[in-house]
């Protein structure tokens, strides 16, 4: 079959004709999805998704199961003594069932491995707290005493007077990127790596987004707040929980029994993940509100917390249907954010935050105003030095949203066209076998199998398994 030429997706006939096949291949001979689709595209010449499958097993009524069961670790308390004995493990990892290259896996097998009791005592003093605070910090003695929103806001504000009043980002022009950010950005890469089907990618990403994790807490700034917060609502939310309990629990061991961060996560672990959808604009943005309020409006860091918490908080709204936010808000916020900035002369951070928006404004299929704000930003991207950039992913950024519009409106070769360009100033700047080139390579694969080019998928398949087991994602 020649390259570009559709191949013929099955029908309902051809389902009921090679049932038997399939049956035997996923059942008998305990083929994984991906393995069974394989075998029948190469022998048979037999098309379809890994949903059209999903939909006739159902229907079929085939069924594996999986005797391993997830492991949930123990809550822990705030009443207890400096000296902690905890089941945390000394290096997270994601086991991920034997079936994650089926796209059928249960993600709920998901587990955190404990390999050892551990005794460590927490370090660090105890945070500095703000004055007009205190008598409501003395009123919290343990995470059960508190409800979403307000307690947490409170403890996210003194949390932040701590840092702050040992100079945290005082100095705009010597933080760049928070090293909490570029983690939660990392993250990132594992919820897209979820949503294009490529798990072991993801959990291999999530086990050294754990271990970093653990690590930031010995030292946290200002943005692990909105880090976690943020990762948590963006991963499937059985792994989400998951990820707050470990978080929850590496805290109880590195931090003081009464530290308002060590509070924070064990109260969000408690509340779950839809709790957390329903408070986040309310949280995040008195957070940011607060920290603004000390730093000024211009400071960089607060800057790209807003950025990142109104961008993705529209990206759960609209593409995973969360309905966290009403209609509109965010872009009246974004649109207010930008006329601040243009106003104060920063224009790097304005046309980042234009770029956000004009994410906003494709995610809500307006694509042409998506399109014709991004060309401008992308311009102006292309012609300063990337040293003159709110955040050196922008450019990365603008090229995929001019990618994913091109999606919506183009024909295959402008799409092809608009794709290359943004991998190849990827594989430029970091490199073949890196995460987000991977990631982007694995976008454009997909726009190949969603419509229906199966030679070039089968080609870029090749590509991505090569740079990933280049990148150790895969074995």
């Amino acid at each position: 079959m020649g390259s570009g030429q559709r191949s013929r997706w099955a029908t309902e006939g051809d389902f009921d004709k090679w049932r038997p096949t399939i049956t035997r291949l996923y059942m008998e001979e305990g083929k994984v999805l991906r393995e069974a689709m394989k075998i029948m595209e190469d022998k048979h010449d037999f098309h379809a998704t890994a949903k059209m499958y999903k939909q006739r097993i159902l229907k079929w009524g085939l069924r594996k199961y999986n005797k391993r069961k997830a492991t949930v670790p123990p809550s822990s308390s705030a009443h207890e003594e400096p000296m902690v004995v905890s089941n945390v493990p000394q290096s997270s990892t994601l086991t991920v069932p034997d079936t994650t290259e089926d796209s059928n896996a249960d993600i709920t097998e998901l587990s955190i491995v404990r390999p050892a009791r551990i005794h460590t005592r927490p370090g660090g003093a105890r945070m500095r707290l703000n004055p007009n605070a205190s008598s409501i910090y003395k009123r919290l003695n343990t995470p059960d005493d508190f409800r979403l929103p307000e307690e947490v806001i409170l403890l996210s504000q003194q949390f932040g007077f701590g840092l702050l009043e040992q100079g945290h980002w005082a100095d705009s022009k010597t933080i760049g990127n928070p090293e909490s950010n570029q983690w939660w950005g990392r993250t990132l890469l594992a919820s897209q790596f979820l949503d294009l089907g490529k798990y072991k990618q993801a959990f291999k990403t999530l086990n050294q987004s754990f271990e970093h994790f653990s690590t930031l807490l010995e030292k946290p700034d200002l943005a692990l707040i909105q880090g976690a917060y943020l990762v948590a609502l963006q991963l499937d939310h059985r792994i989400g929980g998951k990820f707050l309990s470990y978080a929850a629990e590496m805290a109880a061991v590195k931090l003081p029994a009464r530290h308002p961060l060590r509070i924070i996560l064990s109260k969000l672990r408690d509340a779950g993940t839809l709790q957390l959808r329903r408070h986040a604009l309310q949280i995040l943005e008195m957070y940011n509100e607060t920290l603004e309020a000390q730093l000024g409006p211009s400071n960089s860091a607060v800057l790209l917390l807003y950025e990142n918490m109104y961008d993705t908080l529209d990206f759960l709204s609209t593409e995973k249907e969360m309905n966290m936010v009403g209609e509109g808000i965010i872009e009246g916020r974004q649109l207010g954010q930008i006329e601040r900035l243009d106003a104060a002369g920063l224009m790097a951070e304005a046309q980042s935050t234009r770029l956000a928006l004009s994410f906003t404004y494709w995610r809500v299929d307006r694509v042409e105003e998506a399109e014709k704000l991004n060309d401008g930003v992308l311009e102006w991207l292309r012609t300063h030095p990337k040293s003159e950039h709110s955040k050196k992913i922008d450019l990365w950024d603008s090229y995929y949203v001019r990618f994913r519009c091109k999606e919506k409106t183009g024909t295959k070769d402008e799409v092809e066209r608009v794709a290359r360009e943004y991998i190849n100033v990827l594989v430029q700047e970091t490199g073949w076998d890196k995460r987000r080139t991977i990631a982007a390579t694995g976008h454009l694969q997909k726009y190949y199998k969603d419509h229906g080019y199966i030679e070039e998928a089968k080609e870029l398949e090749k590509e991505v398994e090569a740079a990933s087991r280049s990148a150790g994602l895969l074995e």
